[in-house]
């Protein structure tokens, strides 16, 4: 079964960090989902493996983003539509809601950012 991470910091902006976690995804072969550009920066990780994920995360964490949180990891059922090793960047909350929505995971997601009840 997968293991997924979702990480909430103040913003992600910064070109040689965006690179540095594309980069990480790619040798960690990990899925990641980011939500760039003004706040909240929003990171959802998932690979099959749990050390890969908490090894993404290390890479998130010695980065010292602003207001840094863990906000839900575990296990789940499915995907969410990007492949191992591959990045999807978005530039709005609403955009990453959608794509979750179109490829599983809304609930999860929401639940974890404290947003309410998520559907599944």
């Amino acid at each position: 079964m997968p293991h997924r991470a979702l990480l909430r910091t103040h913003h992600i902006t910064s070109p040689y960090k965006i690179h540095l976690l594309t980069t990480a995804a790619s040798s960690l072969s990990c899925s990641v989902l980011l939500k760039t550009g003004r706040p909240p920066g929003i990171m959802l990780v998932q690979s099959s493996s749990l050390e890969k994920v908490e090894a993404w995360v290390k890479v998130v964490k010695r980065l010292r983003y602003k207001d840094f949180r863990v906000m839900r990891r575990g296990e789940v059922v499915g995907d969410f539509g990007v492949g191992a090793g591959q990045v999807r960047v978005f530039e709005e909350v609403g955009e990453v809601g959608r794509w979750l929505g179109e490829e599983g995971g809304r609930g999860w997601w929401v639940e974890g950012m404290g947003w309410g009840k998520g559907e599944g």
